[in-house]
């Protein structure tokens, strides 16, 4: 029911319920094609940052080559402090590790 167009962003679920973007990049007949490329694939990003932090590798990081990243409560990546299972930390809080978003009861 919808009248498609070259160019016009969709927005949809994957086969995982994530949020899909896709943009219709050719009509042909029948047959519509998507590219579900993110916005900026293929093109060259510069960053600006600082480093707040600088020290030396433990045994173990030197050992295997694995940083082990400090906690900052972000969902998905590695993490200094195991939370178990539900999401990010859980769905626990733990104002003990510096507040961050866990300390907001999500």
């Amino acid at each position: 029911g919808i009248d498609l167009a070259v160019g016009m962003e969709l927005f949809g679920q994957d086969e995982s319920g994530e949020t899909a973007r896709v943009v219709v990049k050719e009509l042909k007949g029948d047959e519509v094609v998507i590219d579900f490329n993110h916005p900026y694939a293929g093109k060259d990003l510069l960053f600006e940052v600082e480093l707040t932090e600088l020290r030396d590798a433990d045994e173990n990081e030197e050992l295997t080559g694995v940083v082990v990243m400090p906690h900052t409560c972000g969902c998905g990546g590695h993490t200094r402090y195991e939370h178990g299972d539900g999401g990010c930390c859980g769905g626990a809080h733990h104002d003990e590790y510096g507040g961050g978003c866990c300390s907001r009861h999500h």
